[in-house]
């Protein structure tokens, strides 16, 4: 009898091992660091599990966008700021143009040059259409605008110079600002409230400015912020970690940070999933899903189930504002179209939907948006 306890004990502690290790591959690890939660994970741990995550899974029935191709409209796809109702385009050195969700064109907000409602080099925007604003900020004057959903300008926010810069609006319609510091007195932080005084705010951020020999290398950062949860969360391209900030304890905080040898991490916060990219020639369209409940690790292609299958490329960066968005060049997506129907897997009805979006693409002088809301 105590011979069968013993062994019945033994079998319990190597089952709890096993299960240990089991959970070790495939969660990442919880921390507490300031009476906050974040996670930490191994990216090249080969026991992460493999599956599919499907795009009808975290967003809403996505339809395509035809944009207008008039002189006045014509854009090439950078960066853009998505509303309930528009879309704004950012094109290197050029005017930041207004889209409604139909693809429309709206108009133009201010224009080229340096100065009252000019800018050289729109690098962060942001659409409150709730209370009717658009806020641009140009990384080469280093300058702040405010203007209305009219086009009217409204005035500089900032009387500290940015640099690479990127905004959201919160609930309240305050503009909340992550700024990436180019010299220790830069501003790093800032939020203003509506018809209030802007606030500025100091926060240790991990962003070197220099490299070992003493050289300046702050303009080869990047910094990344998608807006798609109730905090301003953001990544900088020097740091494996995502942060967030918390205007009203002036706190900076991690919410993710994760190892893959020899690469960096990009994330991207949506409500579920911390989504997660490592650039791999062998593996392009890979991504890590973390799971916010309790840190499970699942890696694979996301898949688009509304588009016949279709795997979605870069899927990290495809959701931003609270939206999936996924733009294409006219001659990609009727290439990816065609790749579908060679594969001979569809059905007749689902062909002639592939060929008749074929046509769609040919037409599609300014390229086509699949654009769909984050459940």
């Amino acid at each position: 009898m105590k011979k069968s306890r013993i062994l019945f004990s033994t079998c319990l502690v190597l089952s709890s091992l096993l299960l240990a290790c089991y959970k070790n591959h495939k969660m990442a690890e919880f921390h507490e660091l300031n009476g906050r939660g974040y996670y930490s994970c191994n990216l090249d741990n080969s026991e992460i599990p493999v599956s599919e995550l499907k795009l009808s899974s975290i967003v809403e029935e996505p339809k395509f966008i035809l944009f207008d191709d008039s002189p006045e409209s014509l854009f090439g796809f950078w960066r853009c700021a998505i509303s309930d109702n528009y879309i704004g385009m950012c094109t290197p050195h050029n005017r930041f143009q207004m889209f409604d969700h139909n693809g429309r064109y709206i108009r133009s907000i201010g224009n080229i040059g340096h100065g009252p409602g000019e800018y050289i080099n729109i690098y962060g925007a942001c659409i409150d259409e709730k209370n009717g604003f658009v806020y641009l900020a140009d990384m080469m004057t280093r300058r702040l605008s405010k203007y209305t959903l009219e086009g009217v300008f409204v005035g500089w926010l900032n009387d500290r110079p940015f640099s690479k810069t990127v905004l959201r609006c919160d609930k309240t319609g305050a503009l909340q600002v992550v700024n990436i510091p180019f010299a220790p007195d830069d501003v790093q932080f800032m939020i203003a409230p509506l018809n209030t005084t802007p606030k500025y705010y100091q926060a240790a951020l991990d962003v070197p400015t220099r490299d070992k020999d003493g050289n300046f290398t702050g303009f080869n950062n990047e910094i990344w912020a998608y807006n798609n949860t109730s905090e301003l969360s953001y990544q900088i391209s020097c740091s494996d970690t995502l942060y967030a900030f918390n205007y009203t304890d002036s706190i900076n905080y991690p919410l993710i940070t994760a190892k893959a040898e020899g690469k960096y991490p990009f994330y991207n916060d949506i409500n579920e999933y911390f989504l997660v990219s490592v650039y791999d020639e062998q593996t392009p369209d890979e991504i890590y899903w973390i799971k916010k409940k309790n840190g499970e690790i699942t890696r694979g292609k996301m898949i688009n189930d509304y588009l016949f299958g279709m795997p979605v490329k870069n899927a990290t960066f495809c959701f931003k504002d609270g939206w999936y968005y996924q733009f294409f060049e006219s001659f990609d997506l009727e290439s990816q179209l065609k790749d579908l129907l060679k594969e001979g897997k569809l059905s007749q009805l689902e062909q002639t939907k592939v060929r008749e979006l074929i046509e769609k693409a040919r037409n599609a002088n300014q390229g086509m948006m699949l654009l769909g809301r984050i459940k």
